[in-house]
């Protein structure tokens, strides 16, 4: 005999950032079958403050909750809805109070600004701190997340955000140490700014216990023929069509992955056959050769718009800017499919492409014009970095992905 289908889903924890913690469920409509309703039960957790007491609270109403439906009670009982909405009024109104009284990230920083304003610190040193928070600032707009409370911000969301940042701008190990250790200075200063308000106030952020990264280059380490093969498989069966575009973009192209997500067709001039873009090293043009410009159009017979941008919301040509962590969630599945270590990443395309391009007998200052190094002399630490041996060149005219 079939069972007959449940009318809620399992309830589930979420541990909000802003501080509003609570178990939420999905419970189907008397009036509207096939639909699903979205429910939040909070029974005071939050006003609990020591973190692990407030997991240990969430996790026994998680439990509550589930046993609850489970002996066929719902929220769409009469004498039942009518107490919740009360009850949840209440913690919602409490919420917002608790939230209003503590720091916002977006305020953290205005306040460290002006913190740093009054110490007579050096120019560059002002400039250099600046850099640091405009990043973090950026990532905060893009994912709307101006109503974090600064206090209940963790080094491993602050990690997430600098690995995002790693991979889009092409960061050296040393800058993403930099950029760690500022954020530890950062989040020290302002609990200590806040306490003046709130003595009691205990910032979460601590990266005592965290390694930094290996100077020496690890990250991004070239593809062979043969795995470039395996990974336009996988993300074929995956059916992640646009992400096979993508890296076949930054393959042919040499740009970075924020470049690309920065990039629309107003960019792009397929007449002059070029594309003009201010990157991580200044303005620059990127020649089209055959291959990107059949890239380009395959592309374009999607545009709305002059302005749309190439890759843009959920990776498709849109109007909308592309999330920076889209593809990169899509290329740890095949990445984890393939069994490859961090070293393999999207941008590793770029390493392999001008592998590749030595290999067919480019000129240095022609593989430059696209890879965006000013000098030669960084163009050599590139290559050492890449660690490529150049005794047996293999002559052609072009490259292929």
């Amino acid at each position: 005999m079939r069972q007959r289908k449940k009318p809620y889903k399992k309830p589930t924890i979420i541990r909000s950032t802003n501080g509003d913690w609570h178990v939420q469920y999905y419970y189907e409509p008397p009036d509207a079958p096939g639909t699903w309703k979205l429910f939040k039960r909070r029974a005071g957790i939050n006003y609990i403050k020591g973190r692990d007491e407030k997991e240990k609270a969430a996790q026994e109403l998680r439990l509550d909750v589930e046993e609850w439906l489970r002996a066929g009670n719902g929220p769409y009982d009469s004498d039942y809805n009518v107490k919740t909405q009360i009850v949840q009024q209440l913690e919602q109104v409490e919420v917002k109070k608790v939230a209003s009284r503590r720091w916002t990230i977006t305020k953290a920083i205005d306040e460290f600004r002006k913190h740093v304003k009054k110490q007579g610190l050096a120019d560059r040193t002002k400039q250099t701190y600046d850099n640091y928070l405009y990043n973090l600032e950026g990532y905060i707009k893009d994912n709307q997340l101006e109503g974090l409370i600064a206090s209940e911000i963790d080094e491993y969301k602050i990690i997430e955000f600098l690995d995002l940042e790693s991979d889009n701008l092409d960061w050296s190990a040393r800058t993403y140490n930099n950029y760690l250790e500022f954020y530890g200075t950062f989040f020290n200063r302002c609990q200590k700014l806040e306490r003046v308000e709130r003595r009691k106030i205990v910032y979460d952020f601590d990266i005592s216990d965290i390694d930094l990264k290996n100077t020496t280059p690890q990250k991004n380490k070239a593809y062979t023929p043969r795995l470039v093969k395996e990974i336009k498989s996988t993300t074929s069966k995956l059916g992640y069509k646009n992400l096979l575009e993508y890296m076949e973009w930054i393959y042919l192209s040499l740009m970075r992955p924020e470049e690309i997500r920065s990039l629309s067709f107003r960019d792009i001039d397929e007449s002059a056959r070029q594309i003009r873009i201010i990157g991580k090293t200044g303005d620059r043009i990127i020649p089209i050769s055959d291959q990107l410009l059949k890239l380009i159009k395959k592309r374009s017979s999607k545009m709305k718009h002059f302005n749309d941008f190439v890759f843009g919301k959920a990776g498709d040509v849109s109007a909308d800017r592309m999330g920076g962590d889209y593809f990169r969630e899509q290329f740890k599945e095949i990445r984890k499919d393939l069994k490859l270590d961090e070293r393999y990443g999207l941008y590793s395309f770029k390493h392999t492409s001008v592998i590749a391009m030595i290999k067919a007998g480019f000129k240095d200052n022609e593989i430059r014009v696209l890879s965006g190094h000013k000098t030669q002399a960084a163009f050599e630490a590139y290559k050492r970095d890449l660690v490529i041996d150049n005794s047996h060149v293999m002559k052609g005219s072009t490259i292929d992905f």
